[in-house]
Order: C-alpha cells, then structure tokens, then sequence
C-alpha cells in the first residue's frame, strides 16, 4: 500500500485512470491532484452528474461521457463512488476498462470526522450501510473482470490525524 506523496508519483501519462475509494475517503482530493499534475488528462468527477441526472441515469451519463472522451483519444482520471458502478458495468458492457485503479483507503473513524466536519448534514451511519454494497459492487467487477483486462491496480493510504 502506497502513501498519497508515493501514489501521487505514480506515471500516469497515456494511462486511463479511475479513482475509487468509499465515502469521505480523500477520492475527490487525490484526483485532483492527479489531474494538477497531470494536465494532459480530462478530469471527471461521477459525483457532478447526480445534479442532472437521476439516481438511475448518471452512473450512465458518466460512463458515456468517459468512453466517448477515451475514444476522441483523451486520457480521463475519474473519480467519485459511482466509480465502483462504473468499472463493473463497464466491463459487463466491454466498454470501459481503465489501465490503472487508485483505490484510495482510509480509516473508519477518520471518514466520520470527514463526514461531521463537512458533510454534517448525511448520517454516518447511513454511509457504512453504503459502504457494504460499494464493496458488493467491487467483487461483482472483480469476478466479472477476472484476468482479462484487469489494470493495475494501487492501493493508496490516507490516513492523517
């Protein structure tokens, strides 16, 4: 497992890359670094297009608007816990398969100090339950991906006091 400074360091140049992470775990920080030092790459956060789309369209509308990006020869970061949704459907579909996976892990408590500090108005308690099926969502992609096409795959620590 890799700290934020090392992950950061990480070559991404010509690399499609997908950020995940649970809730309150440092995804939107990490990636936006990423992209600071990654101009090249268009930057995409899952989590802007709930304001547009409802709860049944977005991870689409993300998902179509990435792979066209890919396809018009970009190079995407993308982030937000739609990201889980999006890789296993992607790869059910056969249409989008990011070369490196950030997965950004952080520690429970630090997550609810995040959540009481900026997002006061969720409950925790309400994000663990959907922590459960984040993780439902990543093995579903990982049996359905198996091998074949699998990307590199980080592991990034951030923990801080």
């Amino acid at each position: 497992m890799l700290t934020i400074t090392e992950a950061l360091k990480t070559p991404i140049t010509g690399l499609n890359v997908m950020v995940i992470g649970l809730p309150g775990s440092g995804k939107t920080f990490f990636a936006g670094w990423l992209a600071f030092n990654n101009p090249g790459h268009v930057l995409f956060n899952t989590d802007d297009y709930l304001k547009d789309y409802n709860s049944q369209e977005f991870m689409y509308a993300a998902l179509e608007e990435v792979t066209d990006n890919i396809s018009n020869g970009n190079h995407t970061i993308v982030e937000g816990v739609a990201g889980y949704r999006m890789l296993r459907k992607g790869a059910q579909l056969g249409t989008y398969f990011p070369d490196i996976v950030f997965e950004i892990i952080a520690p429970t408590e630090q997550r609810e100090r995040v959540y009481q500090q900026e997002r006061s108005d969720r409950n925790f308690t309400n994000v663990q339950k959907f922590d459960k099926a984040l993780t439902t969502v990543l093995n579903d992609y990982k049996n359905t991906i198996g091998d074949f096409e699998f990307p590199t795959w980080i592991q990034v620590n951030n923990q801080f006091p």
